[in-house]
């Protein structure tokens, strides 16, 4: 089985409400989808949604790396082989994560598809039936993140995770507190800061006044680049520490071993460049005593299926957040994910496909090699 053709189309997924964050927000996530086409007739499909504030990549950047490089260096290969693959990458470009994350994931969805087999199979088989997301409550006024929080709950949801880092300690305080009062007691919050409390005193300080809150842990309170602040928030406060934007590969996760930085880590496809890559940190997390959450760029069925795969096959995994496709109006995939519980398909491969409105939502395509 040979890799012939390779096809990158770039998408927009409009949100059905703008989704915000500390450092940016967004009414239309861009997305790249690809197609991998063998010779035997089989297509597996990939997913790379590019952030440039965590990995410097942007979607027409990408783009080309894709189709320039990295494209390329797939026609002919076996994409069995994923090992070889990622050295061929390796030897092209590096520092692109999200670009290999992209063509990585498709490889796995031939994988499954050539042996038959769910994705799950590939990582250990699977340790979980059901897989739980937590509705993500986008930063805004207190009013008005209480009433989406309330809402979700409403809807079944029984976890939250709050979106902060922006405003004085009180805006914060505010808006966790009417949060905390529209769902009462019972509901468990996750808090995620997205760097925005910037240095470590400062990050000490919102934590001892959200404490009151009883948070289930907080997220990346400090910049991406300062692990050892991380390491000083978490010695300094009871409050379990969550390491994401400060976790890219083995060698930061390493560091934040090293430095006891963190009581668990958000690992990302498109931090890290896909599935295989996200194993390894995931074993070297379990080897260290560190839980793990997979997360999410906000991706579509694709890649949030490629993460829940993970997720169900790993028992060091003990929070999932792939909720993109609930924050989208539509992403032109079918796909397994329901709010708040669902199961991975046991369909070959990753389990989703292409629906009927997904050329909408293309905004260009190029290829390499022959397509069928």
């Amino acid at each position: 089985m040979k890799v012939v053709g390779v096809e990158f189309m770039l998408c927009e997924f409009p949100l059905k409400t703008p989704f915000r964050i500390a450092y940016a927000q967004w009414d239309r996530m861009p997305s790249i989808v690809a197609r991998v086409v063998t010779d035997n007739g089989l297509e597996g499909l990939g997913e790379g949604v590019p952030d440039p504030e965590v990995t410097g990549e942007t979607p027409e950047g990408t783009l080309a790396v894709l189709l320039g490089e990295l494209g390329p260096a797939l026609l002919g290969a076996d994409p069995r082989d994923i090992e070889p693959a990622l050295q061929a990458f390796r030897r092209r470009v590096r520092g692109v994560p999200t670009a290999v994350a992209t063509l990585e994931i498709a490889l796995n969805d031939l994988i499954g598809k050539a042996y038959g087999i769910p994705a799950y199979r590939l990582y250990g088989g699977k340790t979980t039936e059901q897989l739980e997301l937590y509705h993500v409550v986008s930063l805004g006024a207190p009013q008005e993140m209480a009433e989406s929080a309330a809402d979700a709950v409403a809807g079944g949801y029984r976890g939250l995770k709050l979106k902060l880092g922006q405003g004085s300690v009180a805006d914060e305080v505010a808006r966790v507190g009417a949060i905390r009062s529209a769902v009462g007691p019972a509901i468990p919050l996750k808090i995620d800061a997205n760097q925005g409390w910037g240095t470590p005193s400062e990050a000490v300080r919102r934590i001892r006044a959200l404490e009151r809150f009883e948070p289930v842990w907080i997220e990346q309170p400090v910049s991406q680049w300062d692990i050892a602040g991380l390491a000083e928030v978490r010695a300094r406060v009871g409050v379990p520490i969550m390491a994401d934007e400060a976790l890219h590969d083995a060698h930061d996760l390493m560091s934040i071993i090293r430095l006891r930085a963190a009581d668990l880590i958000n690992v990302k496809l498109m931090k890290c460049g896909g599935m295989s890559p996200a194993l390894q940190l995931i074993h070297i997390a379990g080897s260290a005593g560190l839980q793990v959450q997979i997360g999410s760029m906000v991706e579509s069925g694709i890649a949030s299926m490629a993460g829940a795969h993970i997720a169900a096959a790993r028992p060091e995994v003990v929070s999932l957040e792939t909720s993109g496709p609930l924050l989208f109006a539509k992403d032109g995939v079918d796909s397994p994910i329901r709010a708040p519980l669902f199961r991975v398909s046991e369909t070959p491969g990753l389990g989703v496909g292409l629906a009927a409105d997904f050329p909408s939502l293309v905004r260009r395509r190029v290829s390499v090699g022959e397509l069928a």
